[in-house]
């Protein structure tokens, strides 16, 4: 599915809404739950909870969680988009792979 217009965050919506409810939720489910509260990081109320419904109880407690925890992190843009992307691609592929890479949060005063 190419859809390079798209923001990232519709990108990841409009991939999760042209699968089965269970085959979403089975792909998103294989992705840390790291990766996925950022991927949270800059969609909107509506979107999030769309993408939260497709977890499981315990799992969505897990990325609430660690959306609180990023959330204060501040990470830079970079890091974001990389970790969206990444969530994006490995539910096209149907590959469990995460993200490899350490995100390092942004000092003080320093531009995303």
């Amino acid at each position: 599915m190419n859809t390079p217009h798209l923001s990232p965050e519709l990108r990841l919506i409009r991939v999760l809404s042209a699968l089965a409810p269970a085959e979403a939720s089975n792909r998103l489910m294989r992705r840390s739950d790291r990766e996925l509260a950022i991927s949270l990081l800059s969609m909107e109320r509506e979107n999030r909870e769309r993408v939260l419904s497709f977890l499981g109880r315990v799992k969505r407690k897990r990325v609430e969680e660690e959306l609180r925890y990023v959330e204060r992190m501040g990470l830079r843009y970079a890091d974001y988009r990389r970790a969206i992307e990444g969530v994006t691609a490995g539910i096209i592929s149907g590959r469990g792979e995460t993200l490899r890479s350490y995100i390092r949060p942004r000092r003080n005063g320093e531009k995303p």
